[in-house]
């Protein structure tokens, strides 16, 4: 854990004030939810992610959504990567293009997209279906080769339509 040394006061309701540098280099949006975690006398605050731990649904249909369209799958949630089949990018931030592709809410093909801020891993085409439940943006899969047909984004479509139902259903 880094120390900022930042100090901030709690408020008479049991508020904190998150500097807008951390808030940024997080991308930490007014609305988001955060997570609170306690260990001993330590808090530890977390983006909140509806795709993350917990939600099976999204490993297996994106292995099931590789295995049929043959193509490198992704996922990512509001900022960061929760599946790929590139080793060594769950975890990472998502590059700024493919969170301002997400933000459109409409799926999109990009070209030549660098991945992470990074790690260098560029795909040729790479096709972002935004996963929007009850009228909020979640994250997107996407599908990424040297070439995507309307087959392999009908299937991704699909697959996003899934996970939808699912998030509303939670």
């Amino acid at each position: 854990m880094r120390n900022t040394g930042i100090v901030r006061r709690l408020d008479e309701l049991g508020r904190v004030v998150i500097p807008k540098e951390i808030r940024n280099v997080l991308r930490l949006r007014e609305g988001e939810q955060i997570e609170i975690f306690m260990q001993d006398e330590t808090l530890t605050l977390r983006k909140y992610s509806r795709l993350g731990e917990g939600f099976e649904e999204v490993e297996k249909l994106c292995q099931t959504l590789k295995k049929s369209t043959k193509s490198q799958v992704f996922a990512v949630d509001s900022s960061r990567f929760v599946f790929s089949t590139v080793e060594g990018l769950v975890g990472e931030d998502a590059a700024e293009i493919i969170l301002e592709t997400m933000e459109k809410r409409k799926a999109t093909v990009a070209e030549e997209v660098k991945m992470s801020e990074k790690r260098k891993v560029t795909i040729a085409t790479l096709y972002v279906a935004p996963i929007v439940a009850c009228g909020d943006l979640y994250g997107a899969l996407m599908i990424g080769g040297d070439n995507i047909e309307e087959e392999q984004k009908k299937l991704c479509d699909f697959a996003v339509g899934f996970l939808a139902g699912c998030i509303e259903n939670r």
